[in-house]
């Protein structure tokens, strides 16, 4: 079987609970046995993966005959290896950066619930259930970034996304007048050529990213591209 899908759901067929066996070292063991697919309609009706909203949860639990115990939630996770796991689960907090990571153990027949850090691109900048965290976006790929005009100031990492500029440098501008971007999926499309906005700075005067046309540093003074393009002395340790 190419997708194998396991179930650690209480359902119209199954009796078990879900009961926890060991918990050490962030790690969570659960042993009991494991559901394989047996409702033909279920998967005819849902498909062979996560839902992706509400509604298709809502369908999911129908179709599928499930219903979770008193005082838990149903989850979906991928598994690299085996598809997805489906289970039922009380909510638990993690701290921002941090997330469940939850595979199947093939060789001892067991779920891992694992506490880990964000994976790489995705970012998590608060409080949340551990099992529904890590699922905001950013972008680490600078080739990518620079074909859209961007530059990087700081790298994003688990807990906050990166925050670039649009290269003003080879005349790119921000269509929404901002002077920084969070590099994040919904946020990066907006640097343009300066000539599509017809804007030309008058003598002694030099663009921002923001668009705005502002005096040239005196002499000494240099800009300072981390505090927001000022002015700075040269011997400043913040100028880039």
């Amino acid at each position: 079987m190419d997708l194998l899908i396991l179930r650690l759901i209480i359902s119209a067929f199954s009796t078990f609970s879900l009961a926890e066996a060991t918990k050490s070292n962030n790690v969570t063991l659960y042993t009991q046995e494991l559901l394989s697919v047996t409702m033909p309609i279920c998967n005819d009706k849902v498909g062979l993966s996560c839902p992706s909203s509400k509604t298709d949860r809502d369908n999911r639990m129908f179709f599928c005959r499930f219903r979770c115990p008193q005082g838990t939630l149903y989850h979906c996770k991928e598994d690299t290896y085996h598809g997805i796991i489906e289970f039922c689960a009380k909510p638990e907090i993690c701290d921002k950066g941090q997330m469940y990571s939850v595979y199947f153990d093939s060789e001892h027949q067991r779920v891992v619930i694992q506490k880990s850090t964000c994976p790489e691109g995705l970012f998590q900048p608060f409080e949340e259930d551990c099992y529904i965290a890590c699922t905001q976006y950013h972008h680490v790929d600078e080739s990518f970034l620079q074909d859209l005009g961007i530059v990087v100031l700081y790298h994003g990492n688990a807990t906050h996304p990166g925050v670039g500029y649009c290269d003003v440098d080879n005349g790119y501008v921000n269509i929404d007048y901002n002077m920084y971007i969070n590099l994040t999926q919904f946020e990066v499309s907006v640097c343009d050529k300066k000539e599509n906005f017809q804007i030309k700075c008058d003598t002694g005067q030099r663009l921002l990213p923001d668009s705005r046309c502002v005096p040239v540093c005196e002499q000494g003074y240099v800009v300072n591209k981390k505090d927001f393009f000022k002015c700075s002395l040269h011997s400043s340790t913040d100028t880039v």
